[in-house]
């Protein structure tokens, strides 16, 4: 086992990348217009996602990709879990008037 100058574990069955800086993965992802009032779009590669309210209950789960509609939900600010094939994020969405 050893690591490479990028902070990477070598091993002779896998290898683990490790990231120095939270933001690199996070940066993966553009959740826009955020603040928003009837409709998101999520930008970057990704599976699914899951909104959840600040009590964290789940208030919209779908695989769509296309501009999501979110007119029926209350203002507040929600979780957005987004899974990736290798991990899953969470950002914040302020929905308002």
């Amino acid at each position: 086992v050893s690591k490479n100058h990028d902070g990477a574990v070598i091993d002779s069955r896998f290898v683990i990348i490790r990231s120095k800086n939270k933001k690199d993965s996070e940066n993966l992802f553009n959740i826009y217009p955020n603040p928003t009032k009837d409709a998101f779009s999520i930008q970057g590669e990704y599976l699914s996602f899951k909104l959840y309210d600040s009590l964290g209950k789940l208030t919209l789960s779908s695989t769509k990709k296309e501009k999501i509609n979110i007119s029926f939900l209350n203002n507040g600010i929600y979780s957005l879990k987004i899974q990736t094939k290798d991990f899953v994020i969470t950002k914040k969405l302020i929905i308002t008037e």
